[in-house]
């Protein structure tokens, strides 16, 4: 009689995850996956197929009860902004950065000798303008519709 029992077959990780998170007393639908620091907020490689440190690089990827995500997410995530607000700030940045290279180009391709012509120019110009004395003005000051009190009135109605 020959005793045949099923092989025995590795744990998959999706049942090692639910019996850890019951062992803690959390069901999965109380938690999400955090990022620390945010996927936006993280710099891109050379190459921009991934991020520094990566997506999946489990020694940044947090377990976080909902309410606490969200706390970090919406709110405050510990540098006195939240992350969607860091995020928001790091595109406007980005995106103004972009501008003023897109600008400096511009000036780059008019051509080094042509700027650098107007600017001895302008400065022969400033040389030779004479500076204008300062001249006081010549009208009178304002006067207010209501004339000062003197001190003595002041005095009376005290």
């Amino acid at each position: 009689m020959t005793d045949t029992t099923p092989k025995r077959r590795k744990i998959p990780d999706r049942i090692k995850l639910a019996v850890a998170l019951r062992a803690l007393g959390v069901s999965e639908s109380e938690i999400d996956w955090s990022h620390e620091p945010a996927l936006e907020l993280r710099a891109h490689n050379d190459a921009c197929t991934d991020w520094s440190p990566a997506q999946h690089d489990p020694g940044f990827i947090f377990i976080r009860k909902k309410p606490e995500h969200a706390h970090i997410t919406n709110k405050d995530n510990g540098t006195g902004r939240s992350d969607k607000g860091a995020i928001a700030h790091a595109r406007k940045v980005r995106k103004a950065k972009a501008k003023h290279e897109e600008r400096m180009s511009a000036k780059a391709a008019k051509g080094i000798a042509e700027s650098t012509s107007e600017f001895v120019r302008g400065v022969e110009r400033m040389i030779a303008a004479t500076p204008r004395p300062y001249r006081w003005a010549k009208r009178p000051f304002p006067k207010g519709h209501r004339p000062l009190q003197s001190r003595n009135n002041l005095r009376r109605r005290t």
